[in-house]
């Protein structure tokens, strides 16, 4: 039988063929099966799986090689950049994986984007303020959007938190005093941070 890339099966039928060269001992042939299922489709699903095997297997670590697929790959796709960032996160490579987040911002999704967002201000607070502000903007002004200035104001308790990181209490009172001159015509917006 033969299963085509987009088949429902595909990712299966090769997890168990991986499992039936690992318990040959055909443990080179496990990797190679995974590393070219990642240099046709490099996600961070992929290089889990591929760490997984490579573990299994003993071979040498992959992170090296996967990411300069995942490079190439950003020069002709630059979407993979979400998932070059994952797998720097995964590999413990985060200030790496802010870098290319910041050039490559228009290609992560908004939950990856505050996640990254979230684990950044956790270690560099003064780094997230600018990013976090730009999202409350942004979200204000979404006009598809029917919820963004729920959405807005739900960005503004991590906002506070950074401020405070840094010692700028007295800062995100001024933000926020600014931001309701900035948008005095959206009193939707307004009311929840005005209470």
């Amino acid at each position: 039988m033969i299963v085509n890339a987009g088949s429902p099966y595909t990712d299966r039928l090769r997890d168990l063929l991986v499992d039936m060269l690992l318990a040959a001992g055909d443990t080179p042939g496990a990797v190679r099966v995974r590393r070219e299922e990642f240099a046709r489709h490099p996600t961070a699903a992929g290089y889990r799986s591929l760490i997984d095997t490579v573990e299994t297997a003993g071979g040498d670590d992959p992170a090296a090689w996967a990411l300069g697929m995942l490079r190439d790959r950003i020069t002709q796709q630059p979407a993979y950049a979400s998932e070059l960032v994952d797998v720097l996160l995964a590999v413990g490579r985060d200030d790496q994986a802010w870098e290319e987040a910041l050039h490559h911002r228009w290609w992560l999704g908004g939950p990856q984007w505050q996640t990254l967002l979230a684990r950044r201000a956790a270690t560099h607070p003064e780094e997230a303020i600018q990013p976090y502000r730009d999202l409350v903007e942004q979200a204000i002004l979404n006009s598809a959007d029917k919820r963004r200035y729920r959405r807005a104001v739900a960005l503004l308790p991590a906002l506070r938190a950074v401020y405070q990181a840094i010692g700028e209490h007295a800062a995100f009172g001024q933000y926020l005093a600014e931001l309701r001159v900035e948008h005095k015509r959206r009193p939707t917006f307004l009311n929840p941070i005005t209470g």
